[in-house]
């Protein structure tokens, strides 16, 4: 550092008397900061083995490299080997904001393995040689399929659990209504006790539905961790996706207006409005009490459903281990390699036991409900418990400690053998459950649409009747005695449908209003029997019949998507239909594409083959219509594609009149697109280890333990905080400050150590 001035002098030799003097610092070199700012936090890896990383760097004069350095620790435990990734980087920039997925599966780490891992920017000092800065380190975990699951039955536990005590609450709530409406129509004015009491349970309700919000997003973020690591079959995946839109149908626009106009009517003071606020509150919060009981029941028997699922893939991951294991015991030249495989044996016949374990439990789970597979499920926990197949398991052990690798891998084998079995049982017992669900589902359904087509014929015939009755004719009681056997009998099919719900996402909300109409049309008819008012009383039975009938095809459109599928959901139709359109789309597209790059006009036999391609989009189109229209309810798990539909018609009459341009070819374009999203939106598009990975949602991980924090680490974190600082544009009075407080830091954190 120094000053220095300019000095001048005419021609005459005068000089300026006063020059100014400037004062030059020399700057020193400082080190870069980096840091790993996402994830950043210890997180655990999903099956498609992608790590998504942002690292931020900054330097004062640019970067020579950035690289990450991991370290594997087998197990969690056992610390590996330090390695380093080169990271693209622009050197000539002072700032970096990089964003690079890491692909794992190039690493060859098993589940339970543990990578830890840092980032180091190096700057491009040349003439001292480049610095280095080193981020805050991070682990990333690959957890095995049984940390998953447990971790799943844990969150469905607690959802059970939350979801019963919403149901007794709400048990007690219907009750404190059912006996204020009681009190309301004996004696409308009520006091202040009883409409504090209102307001209480007002508010209970509002808090139930808060807490069943709660109980829904657990859920979804329960089956997006099963998903994300394809620990679901798509039957099952449905399953919950449709218990989801059921708790959400739960919370209905009807109850929350029914709540608000309870809350007016207490702050007006109007008894009878508050009389008619009171039953419709009382009305809608029946409903949500069913819907819990439904839900409950549905969330128990998906439950076992999950559960065979998570057995049938446990079992195939066991299988996997086990022929991995019998090839790589060929190579097991050297005791150290003998000794790591002979634990890993050991291992597989850990986890069959425990698979035994969690069969039973299973069985004893189908045992509270009829027509359930026991007898496979309990043939699959026999296979497992048998001697023949964990003998073979620790002879494979024993052999490979002696020296003898071939014949643990013969032992090996046969051990695969009888997992083979096992999963074989599993598969059929999940094969006859979903056969048996979907025969009873479709023996319901009939029998119910059968008895609403009756219920239909007869209030018809009843109306006819009714029409024209005079009021003083005798006939009305008799009219009357004959529609209160058919509102007797309604009850009963929809009491009967109610049970059925319980069991099956086919019985549609659709389903539910229809015969609420129809109800409420029959009491309006017996209504104006009452009040010997014929006309009345028609308009009711007609308003029925319609309920009626609407309900009877609700139930047809049901059975009809029921039939073809190979369950009780038919999910995978569905799925394979879609993609057997994307294709024939694609091929469309093509040819489309190719018909428009023609120069000039289009040929005779041009013209025709576009005609041909007309017909083929309307084709297609009509197969997507078909296909949402039998999807009903359920269409929304493929996403919007109504909008598809119309842009196939606007391709249709453009190839009608023999037209295509870029707008056509984008617009087919887009139509594929919208076709393959459809698809992903369901369930992770691809199940191999390269799908993307989704960076919106963060887990928790199962952590393992801390990895020590050494003093050159705490060091290296110390200064990175004390250069990110004096980078921040502060004043050198600032800059003097923070230095000041860092140093102090550091001799306290050197004391302390010496200390220790």
């Amino acid at each position: 550092s120094g000053r220095y001035h300019i000095a001048l002098k005419d021609a005459k030799g005068l000089g300026n008397p006063s020059p100014i003097d400037y004062r030059l610092s020399v700057v020193a070199d400082q080190p870069p900061v980096v840091e790993i700012t996402f994830p950043g936090r210890d997180v655990d890896l999903n099956k498609d083995m992608l790590l998504p990383l942002t690292i931020e760097a900054q330097d004062d004069f640019g970067f020579s490299r950035i690289r990450l350095a991991y370290k594997i620790f087998e197990g969690g435990i056992q610390e590996g080997k330090l390695h380093f990734l080169s990271l693209p980087v622009a050197r000539a920039q002072d700032k970096i904001l990089l964003n690079y997925t890491w692909d794992l599966s190039e690493l060859k780490i098993f589940p339970g393995d543990l990578v830890s891992y840092y980032a180091e920017a190096f700057d491009n000092d040349t003439v001292s040689g480049p610095k280095r800065a080193r981020s805050t380190t991070y682990r990333v975990r690959f957890p095995s399929i049984y940390e998953i699951y447990d971790e799943v039955a844990r969150s469905q536990e607690e959802s059970y659990d939350e979801l019963e005590q919403l149901y007794e609450e709400s048990q007690d709530l219907k009750t404190t209504l059912d006996d204020v409406v009681r009190q309301m129509k004996r004696d409308p004015n009520l006091n202040w006790e009883e409409k504090q009491e209102i307001q209480e349970s007002a508010q209970k309700q509002q808090e139930m539905q808060q807490k069943l919000q709660q109980v829904e997003s657990k859920l979804e973020q329960m089956v997006d961790r099963m998903q994300q690591n394809d620990l679901l079959s798509y039957e099952t995946l449905e399953k919950y996706r449709e218990l989801q839109n059921l708790m959400e149908e739960m919370l209905t626009d009807e109850l929350k207006q029914a709540l608000k106009e309870l809350q007016k009517s207490l702050e007006e003071l109007d008894q009878q409005k508050m009389k008619q606020a009171m039953e419709k509150f009382a009305s809608s919060q029946e409903e949500f009490l069913k819907g819990l009981e439904r839900t409950l029941d549905l969330l128990k028997k998906l439950q076992i459903e999950q559960k065979l699922d998570e057995s049938i893939r446990k079992a195939q991951e066991l299988r996997r281990r086990q022929e991995e294991l019998n090839k790589r015991m060929a190579d097991a030249d050297k005791q150290a390699k003998r000794e790591k495989y002979a634990r890993e044996q050991r291992g597989v016949r850990r986890d069959t036991e425990n698979l035994e374990s969690e069969l039973e439990q299973l069985e004893n789970k189908m045992n509270e409900f009829p027509q359930m597979p026991q007898d496979k499920i309990e043939s699959a926990r026999d296979r497992l418990g048998e001697q023949a197949l964990q003998r073979k398991m620790q002879e494979a052990a024993q052999q490979l400690m002696s020296g003898n690798p071939e014949a643990a891998r013969k032992s090996g084998e046969q051990a695969s053998q009888g997992l083979q079995d096992v999963i074989k049982s599993l598969q059929s017992a999940q094969q006859q459950l979903s056969a048996e669900q979907k025969k009873k589902v479709q023996q319901a359904l009939r029998r119910s649409s059968h008895d609403l087509l009756d219920l239909s014929k007869r209030q018809e015939r009843l109306m006819k009747s009714t029409r024209g009755t005079d009021r003083n004719s005798p006939e009305m009681n008799e009219l009357a005695d004959k529609q209160e056997d058919l509102l007797s009998g309604l009850s009963r099919i929809a009491s009967q449908l109610t049970e059925l719900s319980k069991e099956t996402f086919f019985v549609t909300p659709e389903m539910g209003r229809a015969l609420g109409k129809s109800i409420r049309s029959m009491q309006d008819a017996l209504q104006g029997f009452e009040a010997r008012n014929s006309v009345k009383s028609s308009q009711g039975q007609a308003q029925a019949m319609s309920g009626l009938n609407q309900a009877a095809a609700e139930i047809r459109n049901s059975l009809q998507s029921l039939s073809g599928a190979s369950s009780a959901i038919g999910f995978e139709e569905m799925m394979q239909r879609l993609m057997g359109i994307s294709n024939q789309q694609q091929g469309l597209n093509q040819r489309t594409s190719e018909l428009g790059k023609s120069p000039g006009g289009l040929s005779p036999e041009q013209q025709a083959a576009m005609s041909r391609l007309a017909a083929e989009q309307n084709a297609l189109r009509k197969s997507l219509e078909q296909l949402l229209k039998e999807a009903g309810n359920r269409s929304g798990l493929l996403g919007d594609l109504n909008k598809v539909t119309q842009d196939m018609e606007e391709v249709v009459k453009e190839l009608q009149k023999k037209r295509v341009d870029r707008h056509t070819i984008d617009r087919q374009k887009r139509i594929l697109s919208r076709l393959l999203d459809a698809q992903r939106s369901i369930h992770q598009r691809d199940f191999s280890k390269k799908r993307r990975a989704e960076t919106a949602k963060t887990y928790k991980p199962a952590n393992p333990p801390e990895l020590p924090e050494t003093p050159e680490l705490r060091r290296e974190r110390l200064k990175n905080e004390l250069l990110r600082a004096l980078k921040e544009g502060y004043s050198r009075d600032y800059r003097e400050l923070i230095q000041k407080y860092f140093e102090a830091l550091a001799r306290e954190q050197q004391e302390g150590e010496l200390n220790n």
